[in-house]
């Protein structure tokens, strides 16, 4: 039987303690159900995982095969290093804390990525070949097991359903090919990613989510023209609109989540060759050599993401969920919002570089 994951809510005695899960739902776990070392550490608020079993006389479940929930802990500055790298590269970080680190693993990627960054010569790198070899990479394999994703998601869908009871709807799409999400992001590197501020792992903001909607429908449905999206009242309903507009100034009903991934997520290094560097850069009034194959191309590496499907949630309020019409589109404006999710993401793309095949999804 599979275990489930709650939190020690009170501990009776030396008898039995109570575990609320994360669904809300009460049980029971003796402590004898424990180990003799989980005995001596367990409190309140620790998390525990056990097997779950229903009786017909209570209204609470009993826990079986009870252990406190261990963290799995591995050398990933190690093991990546060892399999993906020939070299290792410096950190500029007080020494103190570069014995602390190399003593325990990173398990934030946003942390190691950020602020652990190595160097190499001059420049910040997480990437580097020569000739054609690998000689480092910090950030392929990086193990995002340790975060629990199915509750995360989970945690996303209560808020939808807390918030918007009546009309709220999740879309589970794949990613077609790669995802660049975040790639001007200020960072240290040349290029960054779009990383959660707690735990770590690849997101994409419900701004984006919302931003990319908007856009394929002036796109697709008003030649590419703001201007006459602003005059339709629908449009200005679903995604608010400026004093200018035929409404006026108002908020949007329709409201997008941030997209998780729905299991641990895989990075993939990307490259892009720049060929006309020194040309562009040269801010003079006239360049002394044209674009030409004589320039050198300088390769940008950057992070994206690969084989991983995401959850999409949008919503709206009961009060402001009326019906109408863009293009030949007619439904009510929670449908309307379904329907041009699940068409940006598949036909627009979301994030960088779409013109050449990133940032497309995929039904699952």
């Amino acid at each position: 039987m599979a275990k489930i994951t709650g939190k020690v809510d009170k501990i009776i005695n030396t008898d039995y303690c109570w575990v609320k899960t994360y669904k809300g739902e009460q049980a029971k776990i003796f402590l004898s159900e424990f180990s003799e070392s989980d005995k001596k550490e367990l409190k309140t608020g620790i998390d525990v995982d056990f097997e779950i079993e229903k009786k017909s006389n209570v209204n609470y479940y009993f826990g079986k095969k009870a252990s406190i929930t261990k963290v799995v802990v591995q050398n990933n500055n190690n093991n990546l290093e060892n399999k993906n790298s020939s070299v290792d590269l410096d950190a500029f970080i007080p020494n103190d804390t570069k014995t602390l680190i190399k003593m325990n693993q990173i398990d934030n990627f946003s942390l190691k990525f950020h602020k652990f960054a190595r160097f190499d010569k001059d420049k910040f790198s997480f990437y580097k070949v020569d000739k054609g070899k690998l000689i480092y990479n910090d950030v392929e394999g990086f193990p995002f097991r340790n975060i629990r994703f199915d509750l995360l998601i989970g945690q996303l869908k209560e808020s939808a359903n807390s918030l918007f009871p009546m009309f709220n709807h999740v879309e589970n799409l794949s990613i077609d090919w790669r995802l660049a999400i975040g790639l001007g992001t200020e960072s240290v590197y040349e290029t960054s990613i779009n990383l959660h501020p707690v735990y770590g792992f690849p997101f994409i903001p419900g701004q984006a989510v919302k931003g990319i909607v908007r856009s394929w429908l002036i796109q697709e449905y008003f030649q590419n023209n703001e201007k006459l999206a602003f005059n339709n009242g629908v449009f200005c309903s679903l995604f608010g609109a400026p004093k200018e507009s035929e409404t006026g100034e108002s908020q949007g009903s329709l409201v997008f989540f941030d997209a998780y991934p729905i299991s641990e997520p895989k990075l993939k290094v990307d490259v892009m060759n720049p060929h006309y560097g020194p040309y562009y850069s040269d801010n003079s009034d006239k360049p002394t050599k044209p674009p030409a194959d004589y320039y050198n191309p300088v390769p940008i590496f950057f992070l994206t993401v690969e084989e991983t499907a995401f959850q999409f949630i949008v919503a709206i309020r009961e009060q402001d969920n009326e019906t109408g019409r863009i293009g030949s589109v007619g439904a009510s404006y929670f449908d309307l919002g379904k329907q041009f999710l699940k068409e940006a993401l598949t036909q627009k793309g979301i994030g960088a570089k779409t013109a050449v095949g990133y940032g497309y999804f995929k039904e699952n």
